[in-house]
């Protein structure tokens, strides 16, 4: 990931919040923070951009920014939150979220973790929520053991 350089936004209403996402990710190995997106901002040569967005709740309001800021998938995103019932993150994770994280465990390291990984395509989950999950795949698997069932458009 040395070689690749990641352009970071940070996206939220809470000043507070923001302010200390940007503290944790300024002047960090492999990372350029902008202000904010850019008119038609295209990932960088060489490189990838991810929005950091920060929502309290996974509420309406937080919804339209997600879709805002996936629309025409130029941009890869982690949400940091207080909380995200299940059927909240697997609507997250349908909108291509890679990452997501508590706000109380959002540690300089592991959010620097979660942006390089959401970069390469990898994905961060809360323990808790991949222990939530991992029972609803398996249940999912049995009930269409087809590979192209949960495909959209399958028959």
């Amino acid at each position: 990931m040395a070689d690749q350089r990641v352009t970071v936004t940070v996206h939220g209403t809470d000043p507070l919040s923001r302010d200390g996402v940007v503290r944790h990710l300024r002047d960090q190995p492999g990372v350029e923070l902008l202000d904010g997106p850019r008119p038609g901002e295209q990932s960088p040569p060489g490189g990838v951009s991810v929005a950091v967005l920060l929502a309290g709740r996974f509420d309406e309001l937080a919804g339209a920014e997600l879709r805002r800021l996936v629309r025409g998938g130029q941009r890869r995103v982690v949400v940091i939150t207080d909380e995200l019932p299940e059927n909240d993150l697997m609507a997250v994770l349908e909108y291509g979220v890679r990452a997501v994280l508590w706000r109380h465990q959002a540690t300089r390291r592991r959010l620097l973790r979660a942006v390089h990984r959401t970069a390469r395509e990898e994905g961060v989950l809360p323990p808790d929520r991949i222990r939530t999950l991992l029972p609803r795949g398996e249940r999912n698997r049995r009930e269409c053991p087809r590979p192209d069932c949960g495909r959209r458009g399958a028959p």
